[in-house]
């Protein structure tokens, strides 16, 4: 599994850098490029709960027996992590692209924050460079992988994506009550 995970993870650098040096970039090579990548944020944690719930590795047991949780309960709960990472990856997208539908801006874009503040643009971007494909993603994910402690990593991104869900929705709201007064 960690050399799948790394030649995928290598190849889907290559050919964006391989498309820009070589200016042969494409509207198509784009979309499908990111439609790719929505599909790997999509399926990736539930795919790795399944097969973790079915062939545990039992790194999350510390965890686990320091919250007083069963073992018993471990397969639901490693599926409900990966389950919830991944769709709520999916809804922030989903916001993010339904806003700049229907109201033509990015929450994100610094001149759409509340009181345009360019500290918590730059906070904000910082965190989503972080946590998204290109910071620290994947390197956890093959570290994880070589380890053996992909349920860290499927549990990690579970809390990730729930704080960010919560924020972002509240921040989004906010954007879009300033914007659209």
């Amino acid at each position: 599994k960690f050399l799948l995970i790394f030649c995928w993870f290598m190849l889907d650098y290559v050919d964006g850098g391989i498309a820009r040096f070589s200016k042969k970039q494409t509207k198509y090579g784009h979309f499908i490029d990111t439609i790719a990548a929505y599909y790997l944020h999509a399926f990736l944690p539930i795919c790795l709960s399944v097969g973790l719930a079915f062939q545990p590795e039992y790194s999350l047991n510390i965890l686990l027996e320091y919250l007083s949780i069963k073992e018993s309960y471990f397969s639901i709960l490693i599926i409900i992590f990966g389950s919830f990472a991944s769709i709520s990856n999916i809804l922030l997208r989903l916001i993010v692209s339904t806003m700049r539908i229907t109201f033509g801006n990015d929450p994100r874009d610094k001149n759409n924050l509340p009181g345009n503040s360019s500290l918590i643009s730059l906070i904000i971007s910082y965190i989503e460079s972080t946590i998204s494909p290109r910071g620290l993603y994947f390197p956890f994910l093959i570290i994880a992988t070589f380890l053996n402690i992909l349920e860290w990593f499927v549990f990690i991104y579970f809390i990730i994506y729930l704080i960010a869900l919560i924020c972002y929705v509240i921040w989004y709201s906010l954007s879009l009550h300033k914007n659209t007064n």
